[in-house]
Order: structure tokens, then C-alpha cells, then sequence
């Protein structure tokens, strides 16, 4: 049996998800030497490329990493190919607004760099009540689309299908953009019933967490019959403790 079963729209406009580089210090920066970041338009993980164009360089190179929560450590989470050209994983994070600094030393003329970079995320759950077949498969829509924007890396017009097996679980998809969202299950394996849980949020004025659960119901399984009786054994039968 294939069900579809469509939850309430989302409306996903998040709007800008890497604000204009805001470059600051003592050194002179030419026009168009700004830090770049551009997602990498990956949706299971929040990531982004970042670059200088011109490639400056930079001497004695410090980094910050700061969300809407405070400071996190960049260790794990800038990668650097050149001076200033690397990546950004925020994987782990919770949606929102992160700016990444790079401070150049560069002897007497310090340079600092600044962008920010956005995300949001759908986290779906795919819940199984009853009894699956065991090689049960769901499959999840997630359609976003927004008028005007286009298809390429981070864009706000994709595509996503998410798999689950016969137990459920829970995966993420990631927003670069703007868009409207509608999750819809395809296939529901031939559950009983099946429903989706969601709601709808503006991100307009902030990109965020948002939630949405696929519930499928089975019948319970049957119980296991009694194990069969071996030729020739006899039952046993209880006997009293003690008779009256």
C-alpha cells in the first residue's frame, strides 16, 4: 500500500544566510577584499567555503567563532587550504546566525576579517508503532521551493528524500535559504494508518530549529505459538505440595 500523507506547509524564508563582510582593523583593504562565505549546499550538514579573493595572505593568523549562544571553538570546525581560503563545519550546532573572524597579524598593518554565515534546519522523525515487516522501507519528501530563487548550491529550490527503515529514526535537512517547505511520506510500507505532525514558522527574521514527525501504525505481531511437544515425551504435570 503507498499512502501520501502532507503536513502543514512550512514557510521557510530565511532570507540572507551569509550577511555582507564587515572587514575591520588597521590595515587598508581593497575593494572586493572582503571574507567570502558561500554554503557548500550540503543538506545533511551545515558547511560553507570561505575565501579572501586575491588570496592577501596573512601572517600571524588568529581565529574566532562566534554564535547566537557565545563563543564556540573553531578547532574542529575551520579548516584552512590556504592563508584565508578554507571551510566551515557547523555540524552539531543549533541553527542560527555564526560569524567567523580571521585576525591577521601581518606585522605592522593588522588586518581582521569578519562574515557571517546562517542555516536552518528541519529535523524530521519518522516514529513505528506496532510491528513493521522487516525489510520495510518509508520514504520522506521534503519539497522546498521559493519563488525566484534557483537550484544551485545553498539555493532555496530542492529536493530531498530521506529513507528510514522499519524502526524509524530521525534525520536532518538544511536550509541555505529562503523557501517554502512541505514534507510529504510517500511510501508508508503498508502501515495501518499514517500521519505528519509539523508547523509552520516565518524565518524571516531568524533561520531555526524546526521539527516535523512522520507516524506510521501497524498491527501488533502475533503472539509466538507454543513450542511444539517432542514424540513420546509425556506432559508434566504439577503436582501438590501437600494434600488436605
Amino acid at each position: 500500500m503507498r499512502a501520501k500523507t502532507t503536513m502543514t506547509a512550512i514557510a521557510m524564508a530565511a532570507a540572507v544566510l551569509a550577511l555582507p563582510a564587515n572587514p575591520v582593523g588597521a590595515g587598508v583593504i581593497e575593494p572586493g577584499d572582503d571574507l567570502r562565505i558561500e554554503p557548500t549546499g550540503d543538506r545533511t550538514v551545515p558547511s560553507f567555503d570561505f575565501s579572501v579573493p586575491g588570496d592577501p595572505g596573512c601572517d600571524g593568523r588568529s581565529v574566532t567563532l562566534e554564535g547566537d549562544d557565545g563563543i564556540v571553538d573553531p578547532e574542529e570546525r575551520v579548516t584552512f587550504i590556504d592563508d584565508l581560503t578554507g571551510t566551515l563545519d557547523l555540524s552539531g550546532l543549533p541553527a542560527g546566525y555564526y560569524e567567523l573572524t580571521i585576525d591577521c597579524q601581518n606585522g605592522e598593518f593588522p588586518v581582521s576579517y569578519a562574515e557571517q554565515a546562517a542555516f536552518a534546519r528541519l529535523t524530521v522523525t519518522k516514529v513505528v508503532e506496532g510491528t513493521a515487516p522487516a525489510d520495510a522501507a518509508f520514504t520522506i519528501e521534503v519539497d522546498c521551493s521559493a519563488e525566484g530563487e534557483g537550484e544551485g548550491p545553498g539555493g532555496a529550490t530542492f529536493v530531498e528524500d530521506l529513507v528510514f527503515g522499519p524502526t524509524g529514526g530521525e534525520q536532518g535537512v538544511i536550509l541555505y535559504a529562503g523557501a517554502l517547505c512541505t514534507t510529504t511520506e510517500t511510501d508508508d510500507a503498508g502501515a495501518t494508518s499514517s500521519s505528519v505532525e509539523g508547523g509552520e514558522a516565518d524565518f524571516f527574521s531568524d533561520p531555526i530549529d524546526l521539527a516535523a514527525t512522520v507516524t506510521n501504525v501497524f498491527a501488533a505481531a502475533p503472539p509466538a505459538p507454543p513450542a511444539p511437544t517432542p514424540p513420546g515425551a509425556q506432559p508434566v504435570v504439577a503436582q501438590p505440595d501437600f494434600t488436605g
